[in-house]
């Protein structure tokens, strides 16, 4: 599903890792290799994609737009570097930690150089709106982080206290992502706060969904499970078990993952990790942190109804596919072109032009792949007196020439004026049926 938005943004989306590149770059030497070693770890980059889908989905992605998604991913990036240094975290995405790779000085210090670029690009925007969006954003952070200190001194806390630390810790980032980019289009009021509330409770179902992860025996993830655990960080899925359990299971289950989380070595690591994961299941945690990011689910779709459908919100939406179907069933009338059908469709259905001339030509395969499979079964091939190599090559230069013709209109649609070219065809018909 992700890949799909990020097909619709991809144009934008080029320019944004442009900002965001050239913002981490510095001529001091062992600074600019450590914003280098931050970027080629980069992660999926969910922040800066919804910052140009809220805009999308408003009024259209600005220039204002790709500075604001490149501030916001600076500040997400730098409160991970000070939040490895705080937690004492040895790895990031699978790398060392930059506190790790260097020091904890210098992991600090360039967290705050990304914090000072960061509001140098938000400073070029000009826009007070998006600066106070930024400003709560970072005071709610470190709320959160300091909140999440305090809490993990005594290990385990309220459902109540585990919620209000994910808001302020990975929801408000959700948040300000959503609302900076619909003011960054210049969306109105009331766009912006249902985009704020869509972030927040996308950010809580981002957080959970981690969270219920970590208790995963599944090793393809990307990363190990059970850190949380491991780091003396009480999640959902065990708070919501310990609330269901007995004296002596919670008197157990916290005595083993207390002695995980101080590394004692009077412990089988696997086997208390295990124990916990059993329990976790057999007081239904997992189950019961799934029921409430369902609930946050549909509150943030619930938060888009506002909004009309378009390709930002949904891609490209049930009746806009329907559209170009049923315009695409006019290009059996002869002199009509299938190709400028669809696009033509699409267009008027509000579809972006670079997505439709896509999905174009990736439905030109369907016909040609129906046709092949009718000659098959006619025996057609059979019956030819080609040679092998004929038709490899043959094969090859089609493949090679539509490749080239592809993207040469691809490249048209997206950046050509139309009008032109619909004016040409409207004079080509109106001659064919005088003269012809």
């Amino acid at each position: 599903m992700m890949k799909d938005f990020h097909s619709v943004i991809q144009t934008e989306f080029r320019q944004f890792e442009i900002e965001f590149a050239n913002a981490l770059h510095s001529d001091n030497p062992l600074l600019n290799e450590a914003l280098d070693y931050i970027h080629t770890q980069r992660g999926k980059q969910l922040r800066p994609i919804l910052v140009l889908l809220s805009a999308g989905v408003c009024r259209g992605i600005t220039d204002k737009t790709i500075k604001t998604a490149a501030s916001m991913e600076l500040m997400h990036t730098a409160s991970l570097v000070h939040d490895d240094v705080v937690d004492n975290s040895p790895t990031r995405r699978g790398h060392k930690a930059v506190h790790e790779q260097w020091s904890n000085k210098v992991a600090i210090l360039v967290g705050d150089y990304m914090l000072a670029r960061s509001i140098g690009l938000l400073s070029a925007i000009h826009s007070n709106t998006i600066l106070s969006i930024a400003s709560e954003m970072t005071a709610a952070l470190t709320s959160g982080e300091i909140l999440q200190l305090h809490t993990n001194q005594s290990m385990w806390i309220s459902e109540e206290q585990y919620l209000r630390i994910i808001e302020r810790k990975t929801a408000c980032l959700f948040s300000a992502c959503s609302e900076a980019g619909a003011a960054s289009s210049g969306a109105t009021t009331r766009q912006q706060i249902a985009l704020r509330q869509f972030g927040t409770y996308l950010g809580m179902c981002f957080q959970l969904k981690d969270d219920i992860f970590d208790f995963s025996d599944i090793e393809d993830l990307g990363k190990p499970t059970m850190n949380d655990i491991r780091d003396g960080k009480a999640t959902l899925p065990i708070i919501k078990s310990l609330q269901r359990a007995n004296k002596d299971e919670v008197a157990h289950i916290k005595e083993i993952a207390e002695a995980l989380a101080s590394k004692s070595s009077h412990i089988d690591v696997f086997e208390a990790e295990q124990e916990i994961r059993s329990f976790v299941l057999r007081y239904d945690g997992i189950r019961y942190a799934t029921q409430l990011m369902d609930k946050y689910r549909a509150k943030a779709i619930e938060a888009l109804k506002i909004f009309p459908e378009n390709v930002y919100r949904n891609g490209i939406s049930y009746w806009q596919a329907f559209a170009v179907g049923l315009g695409q069933s006019f290009a059996v009338i002869p002199g009509l072109s299938r190709s400028g059908t669809t696009i033509s469709t699409g267009l008027i259905c509000g579809v972006r032009r670079e997505v439709m001339a896509q999905f174009s030509f990736l439905m030109v395969l369907v016909p040609i792949l129906g046709e092949t499979f009718l000659e098959v079964v006619g025996g057609e091939f059979g019956a030819s007196s080609v040679g092998a190599l004929s038709l490899v090559l043959g094969f090859v230069s089609a493949f090679l020439s539509g490749l080239f013709a592809c993207n040469v209109m691809v490249a048209l649609v997206k950046k050509a004026k139309l009008s032109w070219f619909a004016l040409y065809c409207l004079i080509a018909a109106v001659c064919i049926f005088i003269f012809a």
